[in-house]
């Protein structure tokens, strides 16, 4: 009672195709929203960054062209020496 060898690799390869009809969908499916997901994360963090550098280059350029709100001196500033109380 011997069994002939491409008999059992004639099973197990309808096996093979049978999942590989069975399951291929499905793993495609996943490694496609995968890929989806990726796309859609790189575009919403790369918005994100280009937003912030937008807002943080107007900002940039807003402080730049304000006047200051008070005065400054074109020259030198006389400071007194502080005075410790009880120390001469």
């Amino acid at each position: 009672m011997s069994r002939d060898k491409t008999s059992s690799f004639s099973v197990i390869g309808i096996g093979v195709a049978v999942c590989l009809a069975c399951c291929a969908p499905l793993v495609l499916g996943v490694i496609g929203s995968l890929g989806i997901a990726g796309l859609a994360s790189t575009l919403v963090i790369g918005v994100g960054g280009l937003v912030i550098a937008a807002g943080a280059i107007a900002a940039f350029v807003i402080a730049g062209t304000r006047r200051s709100s008070c005065a400054i001196p074109d020259g030198p500033v006389p400071v007194a020496t502080p005075q410790t109380p009880g120390v001469q």
